[in-house]
């Protein structure tokens, strides 16, 4: 069974909804067995990638199941996403572009940007359903605050 591009990006969006409801169990069944989930930002002052976050899917399962005893931000999250392009390599893998915007609402109702980033996907195919094999989330906004809990 081939695996279309509105495919693709229908995963990625629900990986997205995933997050913002903080279910965790959900976004790892969109996820292979190999997964990789790092957050890196490149620092000037540094004039190098940082690398923030980097684990395997048992580091994120791991991740997950600690939230609870994490500081954490009050309030809720939610991205906006934008595919900017699909990339297959024909060897049952793709690669995804995405623009992300996470914004943040206060308990109160005030909302802010939170987070400007990039996600750079791997994707595998190969099992007729598109499955998570990497994402690195390469951020812009590098003052993030206490509290930022849970993977961008």
């Amino acid at each position: 069974m081939s695996v279309s591009d509105d495919d693709i990006r229908n995963m990625l969006h629900e990986t997205f909804l995933c997050l913002d409801a903080e279910d965790y169990d959900a976004y790892l069944e969109l996820c292979g067995p190999e997964f990789r989930y790092r957050i890196t930002a490149y620092s000037p002052e540094l004039r190098k990638d940082q690398v923030w976050l980097d684990h395997d899917r048992e580091g994120m399962t791991e991740l997950f199941g600690n939230i609870q005893f994490h500081v954490r931000l009050p309030g809720k999250f939610f991205r906006h996403g934008h595919v900017y392009r699909i990339e297959r390599d024909g060897n049952g893998s793709a690669k995804a572009l995405t623009s992300m915007v996470l914004h943040y609402t206060e308990p109160e109702g005030d909302s802010r940007v939170f987070a400007l980033c990039r996600y750079h996907d791997d994707i595998d195919l190969s099992t007729g359903t598109p499955l998570l094999a990497s994402r690195e989330v390469r951020l812009e906004t590098r003052q993030l605050g206490t509290g930022s809990h849970i993977p961008m």
